[in-house]
């Protein structure tokens, strides 16, 4: 079984406070990796294709390193 980097309930609980409650710092940092390692011509900017790579990294070879065996 595979899961995102990120999205997994141990991973996930690294990204909330003391009081239990998501992080958005930990969650826009975790987004931020994604989209940069999905935005190829470095515009800045994700095309079709690279958006799909951003919510679906598991489909695109380049991605693969976000992802965690669990």
């Amino acid at each position: 079984m595979w899961c995102v980097e990120g999205e997994s309930e141990a991973v996930d609980s690294e990204a909330k406070d003391e009081e239990g409650r998501y992080s958005y710092r930990v969650m826009l940092q975790r987004d931020k990796r994604r989209w940069e390692r999905a935005d190829v011509d470095k515009d800045g900017e994700l095309s079709k294709e690279e958006f799909t790579s951003f919510l679906h990294p598991e489909e695109m070879d380049h991605m693969r390193d976000l992802i965690i065996d669990v």
